[in-house]
């Protein structure tokens, strides 16, 4: 059976708290052995996504690479993980050098990297890399600005916009629920998408087309702005949900 996303998040929270439990951390070769991918590369971007997780939709980040060397299931000069399915998971400075370890979990369509693997700052594995030997050469090493604050306002406000969307969507999928473990914030995003179209519509049956086409962008952009702080408000409940979300590793 499907839960709404409040409860699914809910869940995820409670992995969270849970999840690493990894003992010892296995050396590079031993790593390599398990994992689908191995590479050395910078990461150059940090995106929240859309993913399934126990059945619903959550949010998790996209962290794509510029990849220099690979040993492992890396054939082009570039390759994205997916982070945030838990606090196992490894966190990327944008703009740093990483030798990255990734594993393909049941949960998670697309490869992922944690802390229970030999992940580490490309500057502290020398001898990780004595013992992986030569690997492929695909890219000279790049340069890559850090995410400035700017940046991490507008991933935060885009975070923000998708959890709104999801949320918005579970008040027409769950009504019953929705209704029974009512927020008043869960409501907003919902009530401004039917004023939005509520709206639109008169002007149409009215053939006010004109103003129809005025009004728009302005109940559009407002719809968009009730989303987002719905979004906002709700995943702020949950702190360590946030934590993920605003987390910056040190030497950011």
């Amino acid at each position: 059976m499907r839960v709404p996303l409040l409860a699914a998040l809910l869940l995820l929270c409670s992995r969270v708290v849970s999840a690493c439990q990894c003992g010892e951390v296995p050396p590079p070769l031993e790593a390599l052995s398990r994992s689908v991918a191995v590479f050395d590369g910078t990461a150059v971007s940090r995106t929240p996504v859309l993913r399934r997780l126990l059945g619903e939709t959550v949010i998790v980040e996209e962290y794509a690479f510029a990849v220099h060397q690979s040993w492992l299931g890396v054939t082009r000069d570039h390759f994205t993980l997916v982070q945030g399915f838990s606090n196992c998971d490894s966190h990327f400075v944008i703009g740093s050098r990483y030798l990255v370890f990734a594993v393909q979990e049941r949960y998670a369509a697309t490869p992922t990297s944690g802390i229970c693997l030999p992940t580490q700052a490309y500057a502290n594995a020398s001898a990780a890399l004595k013992d992986l030997g030569a690997g492929l050469a695909l890219s000279s090493p790049t340069s890559t600005a850090p995410e400035t604050p700017g940046h991490a306002i507008a991933r935060k406000i885009h975070v923000s916009f998708l959890a709104g969307v999801a949320l918005t969507s579970q008040v027409f999928t769950f009504p019953r629920w929705i209704i029974e473990n009512v927020w008043p914030a869960f409501l907003l995003g919902s009530l401004a998408l039917l004023i939005a179209v509520a709206t639109l519509s008169a002007c149409l049956l009215r053939r006010r087309v004109r103003l129809a086409g005025a009004l728009a962008m302005p109940l559009v952009l407002f719809a968009a702005i009730c989303i987002t702080i719905e979004g906002y408000v709700v995943l702020r409940a949950f702190p360590l949900w946030w934590h993920l979300i605003d987390f910056v590793p040190p030497g950011a």
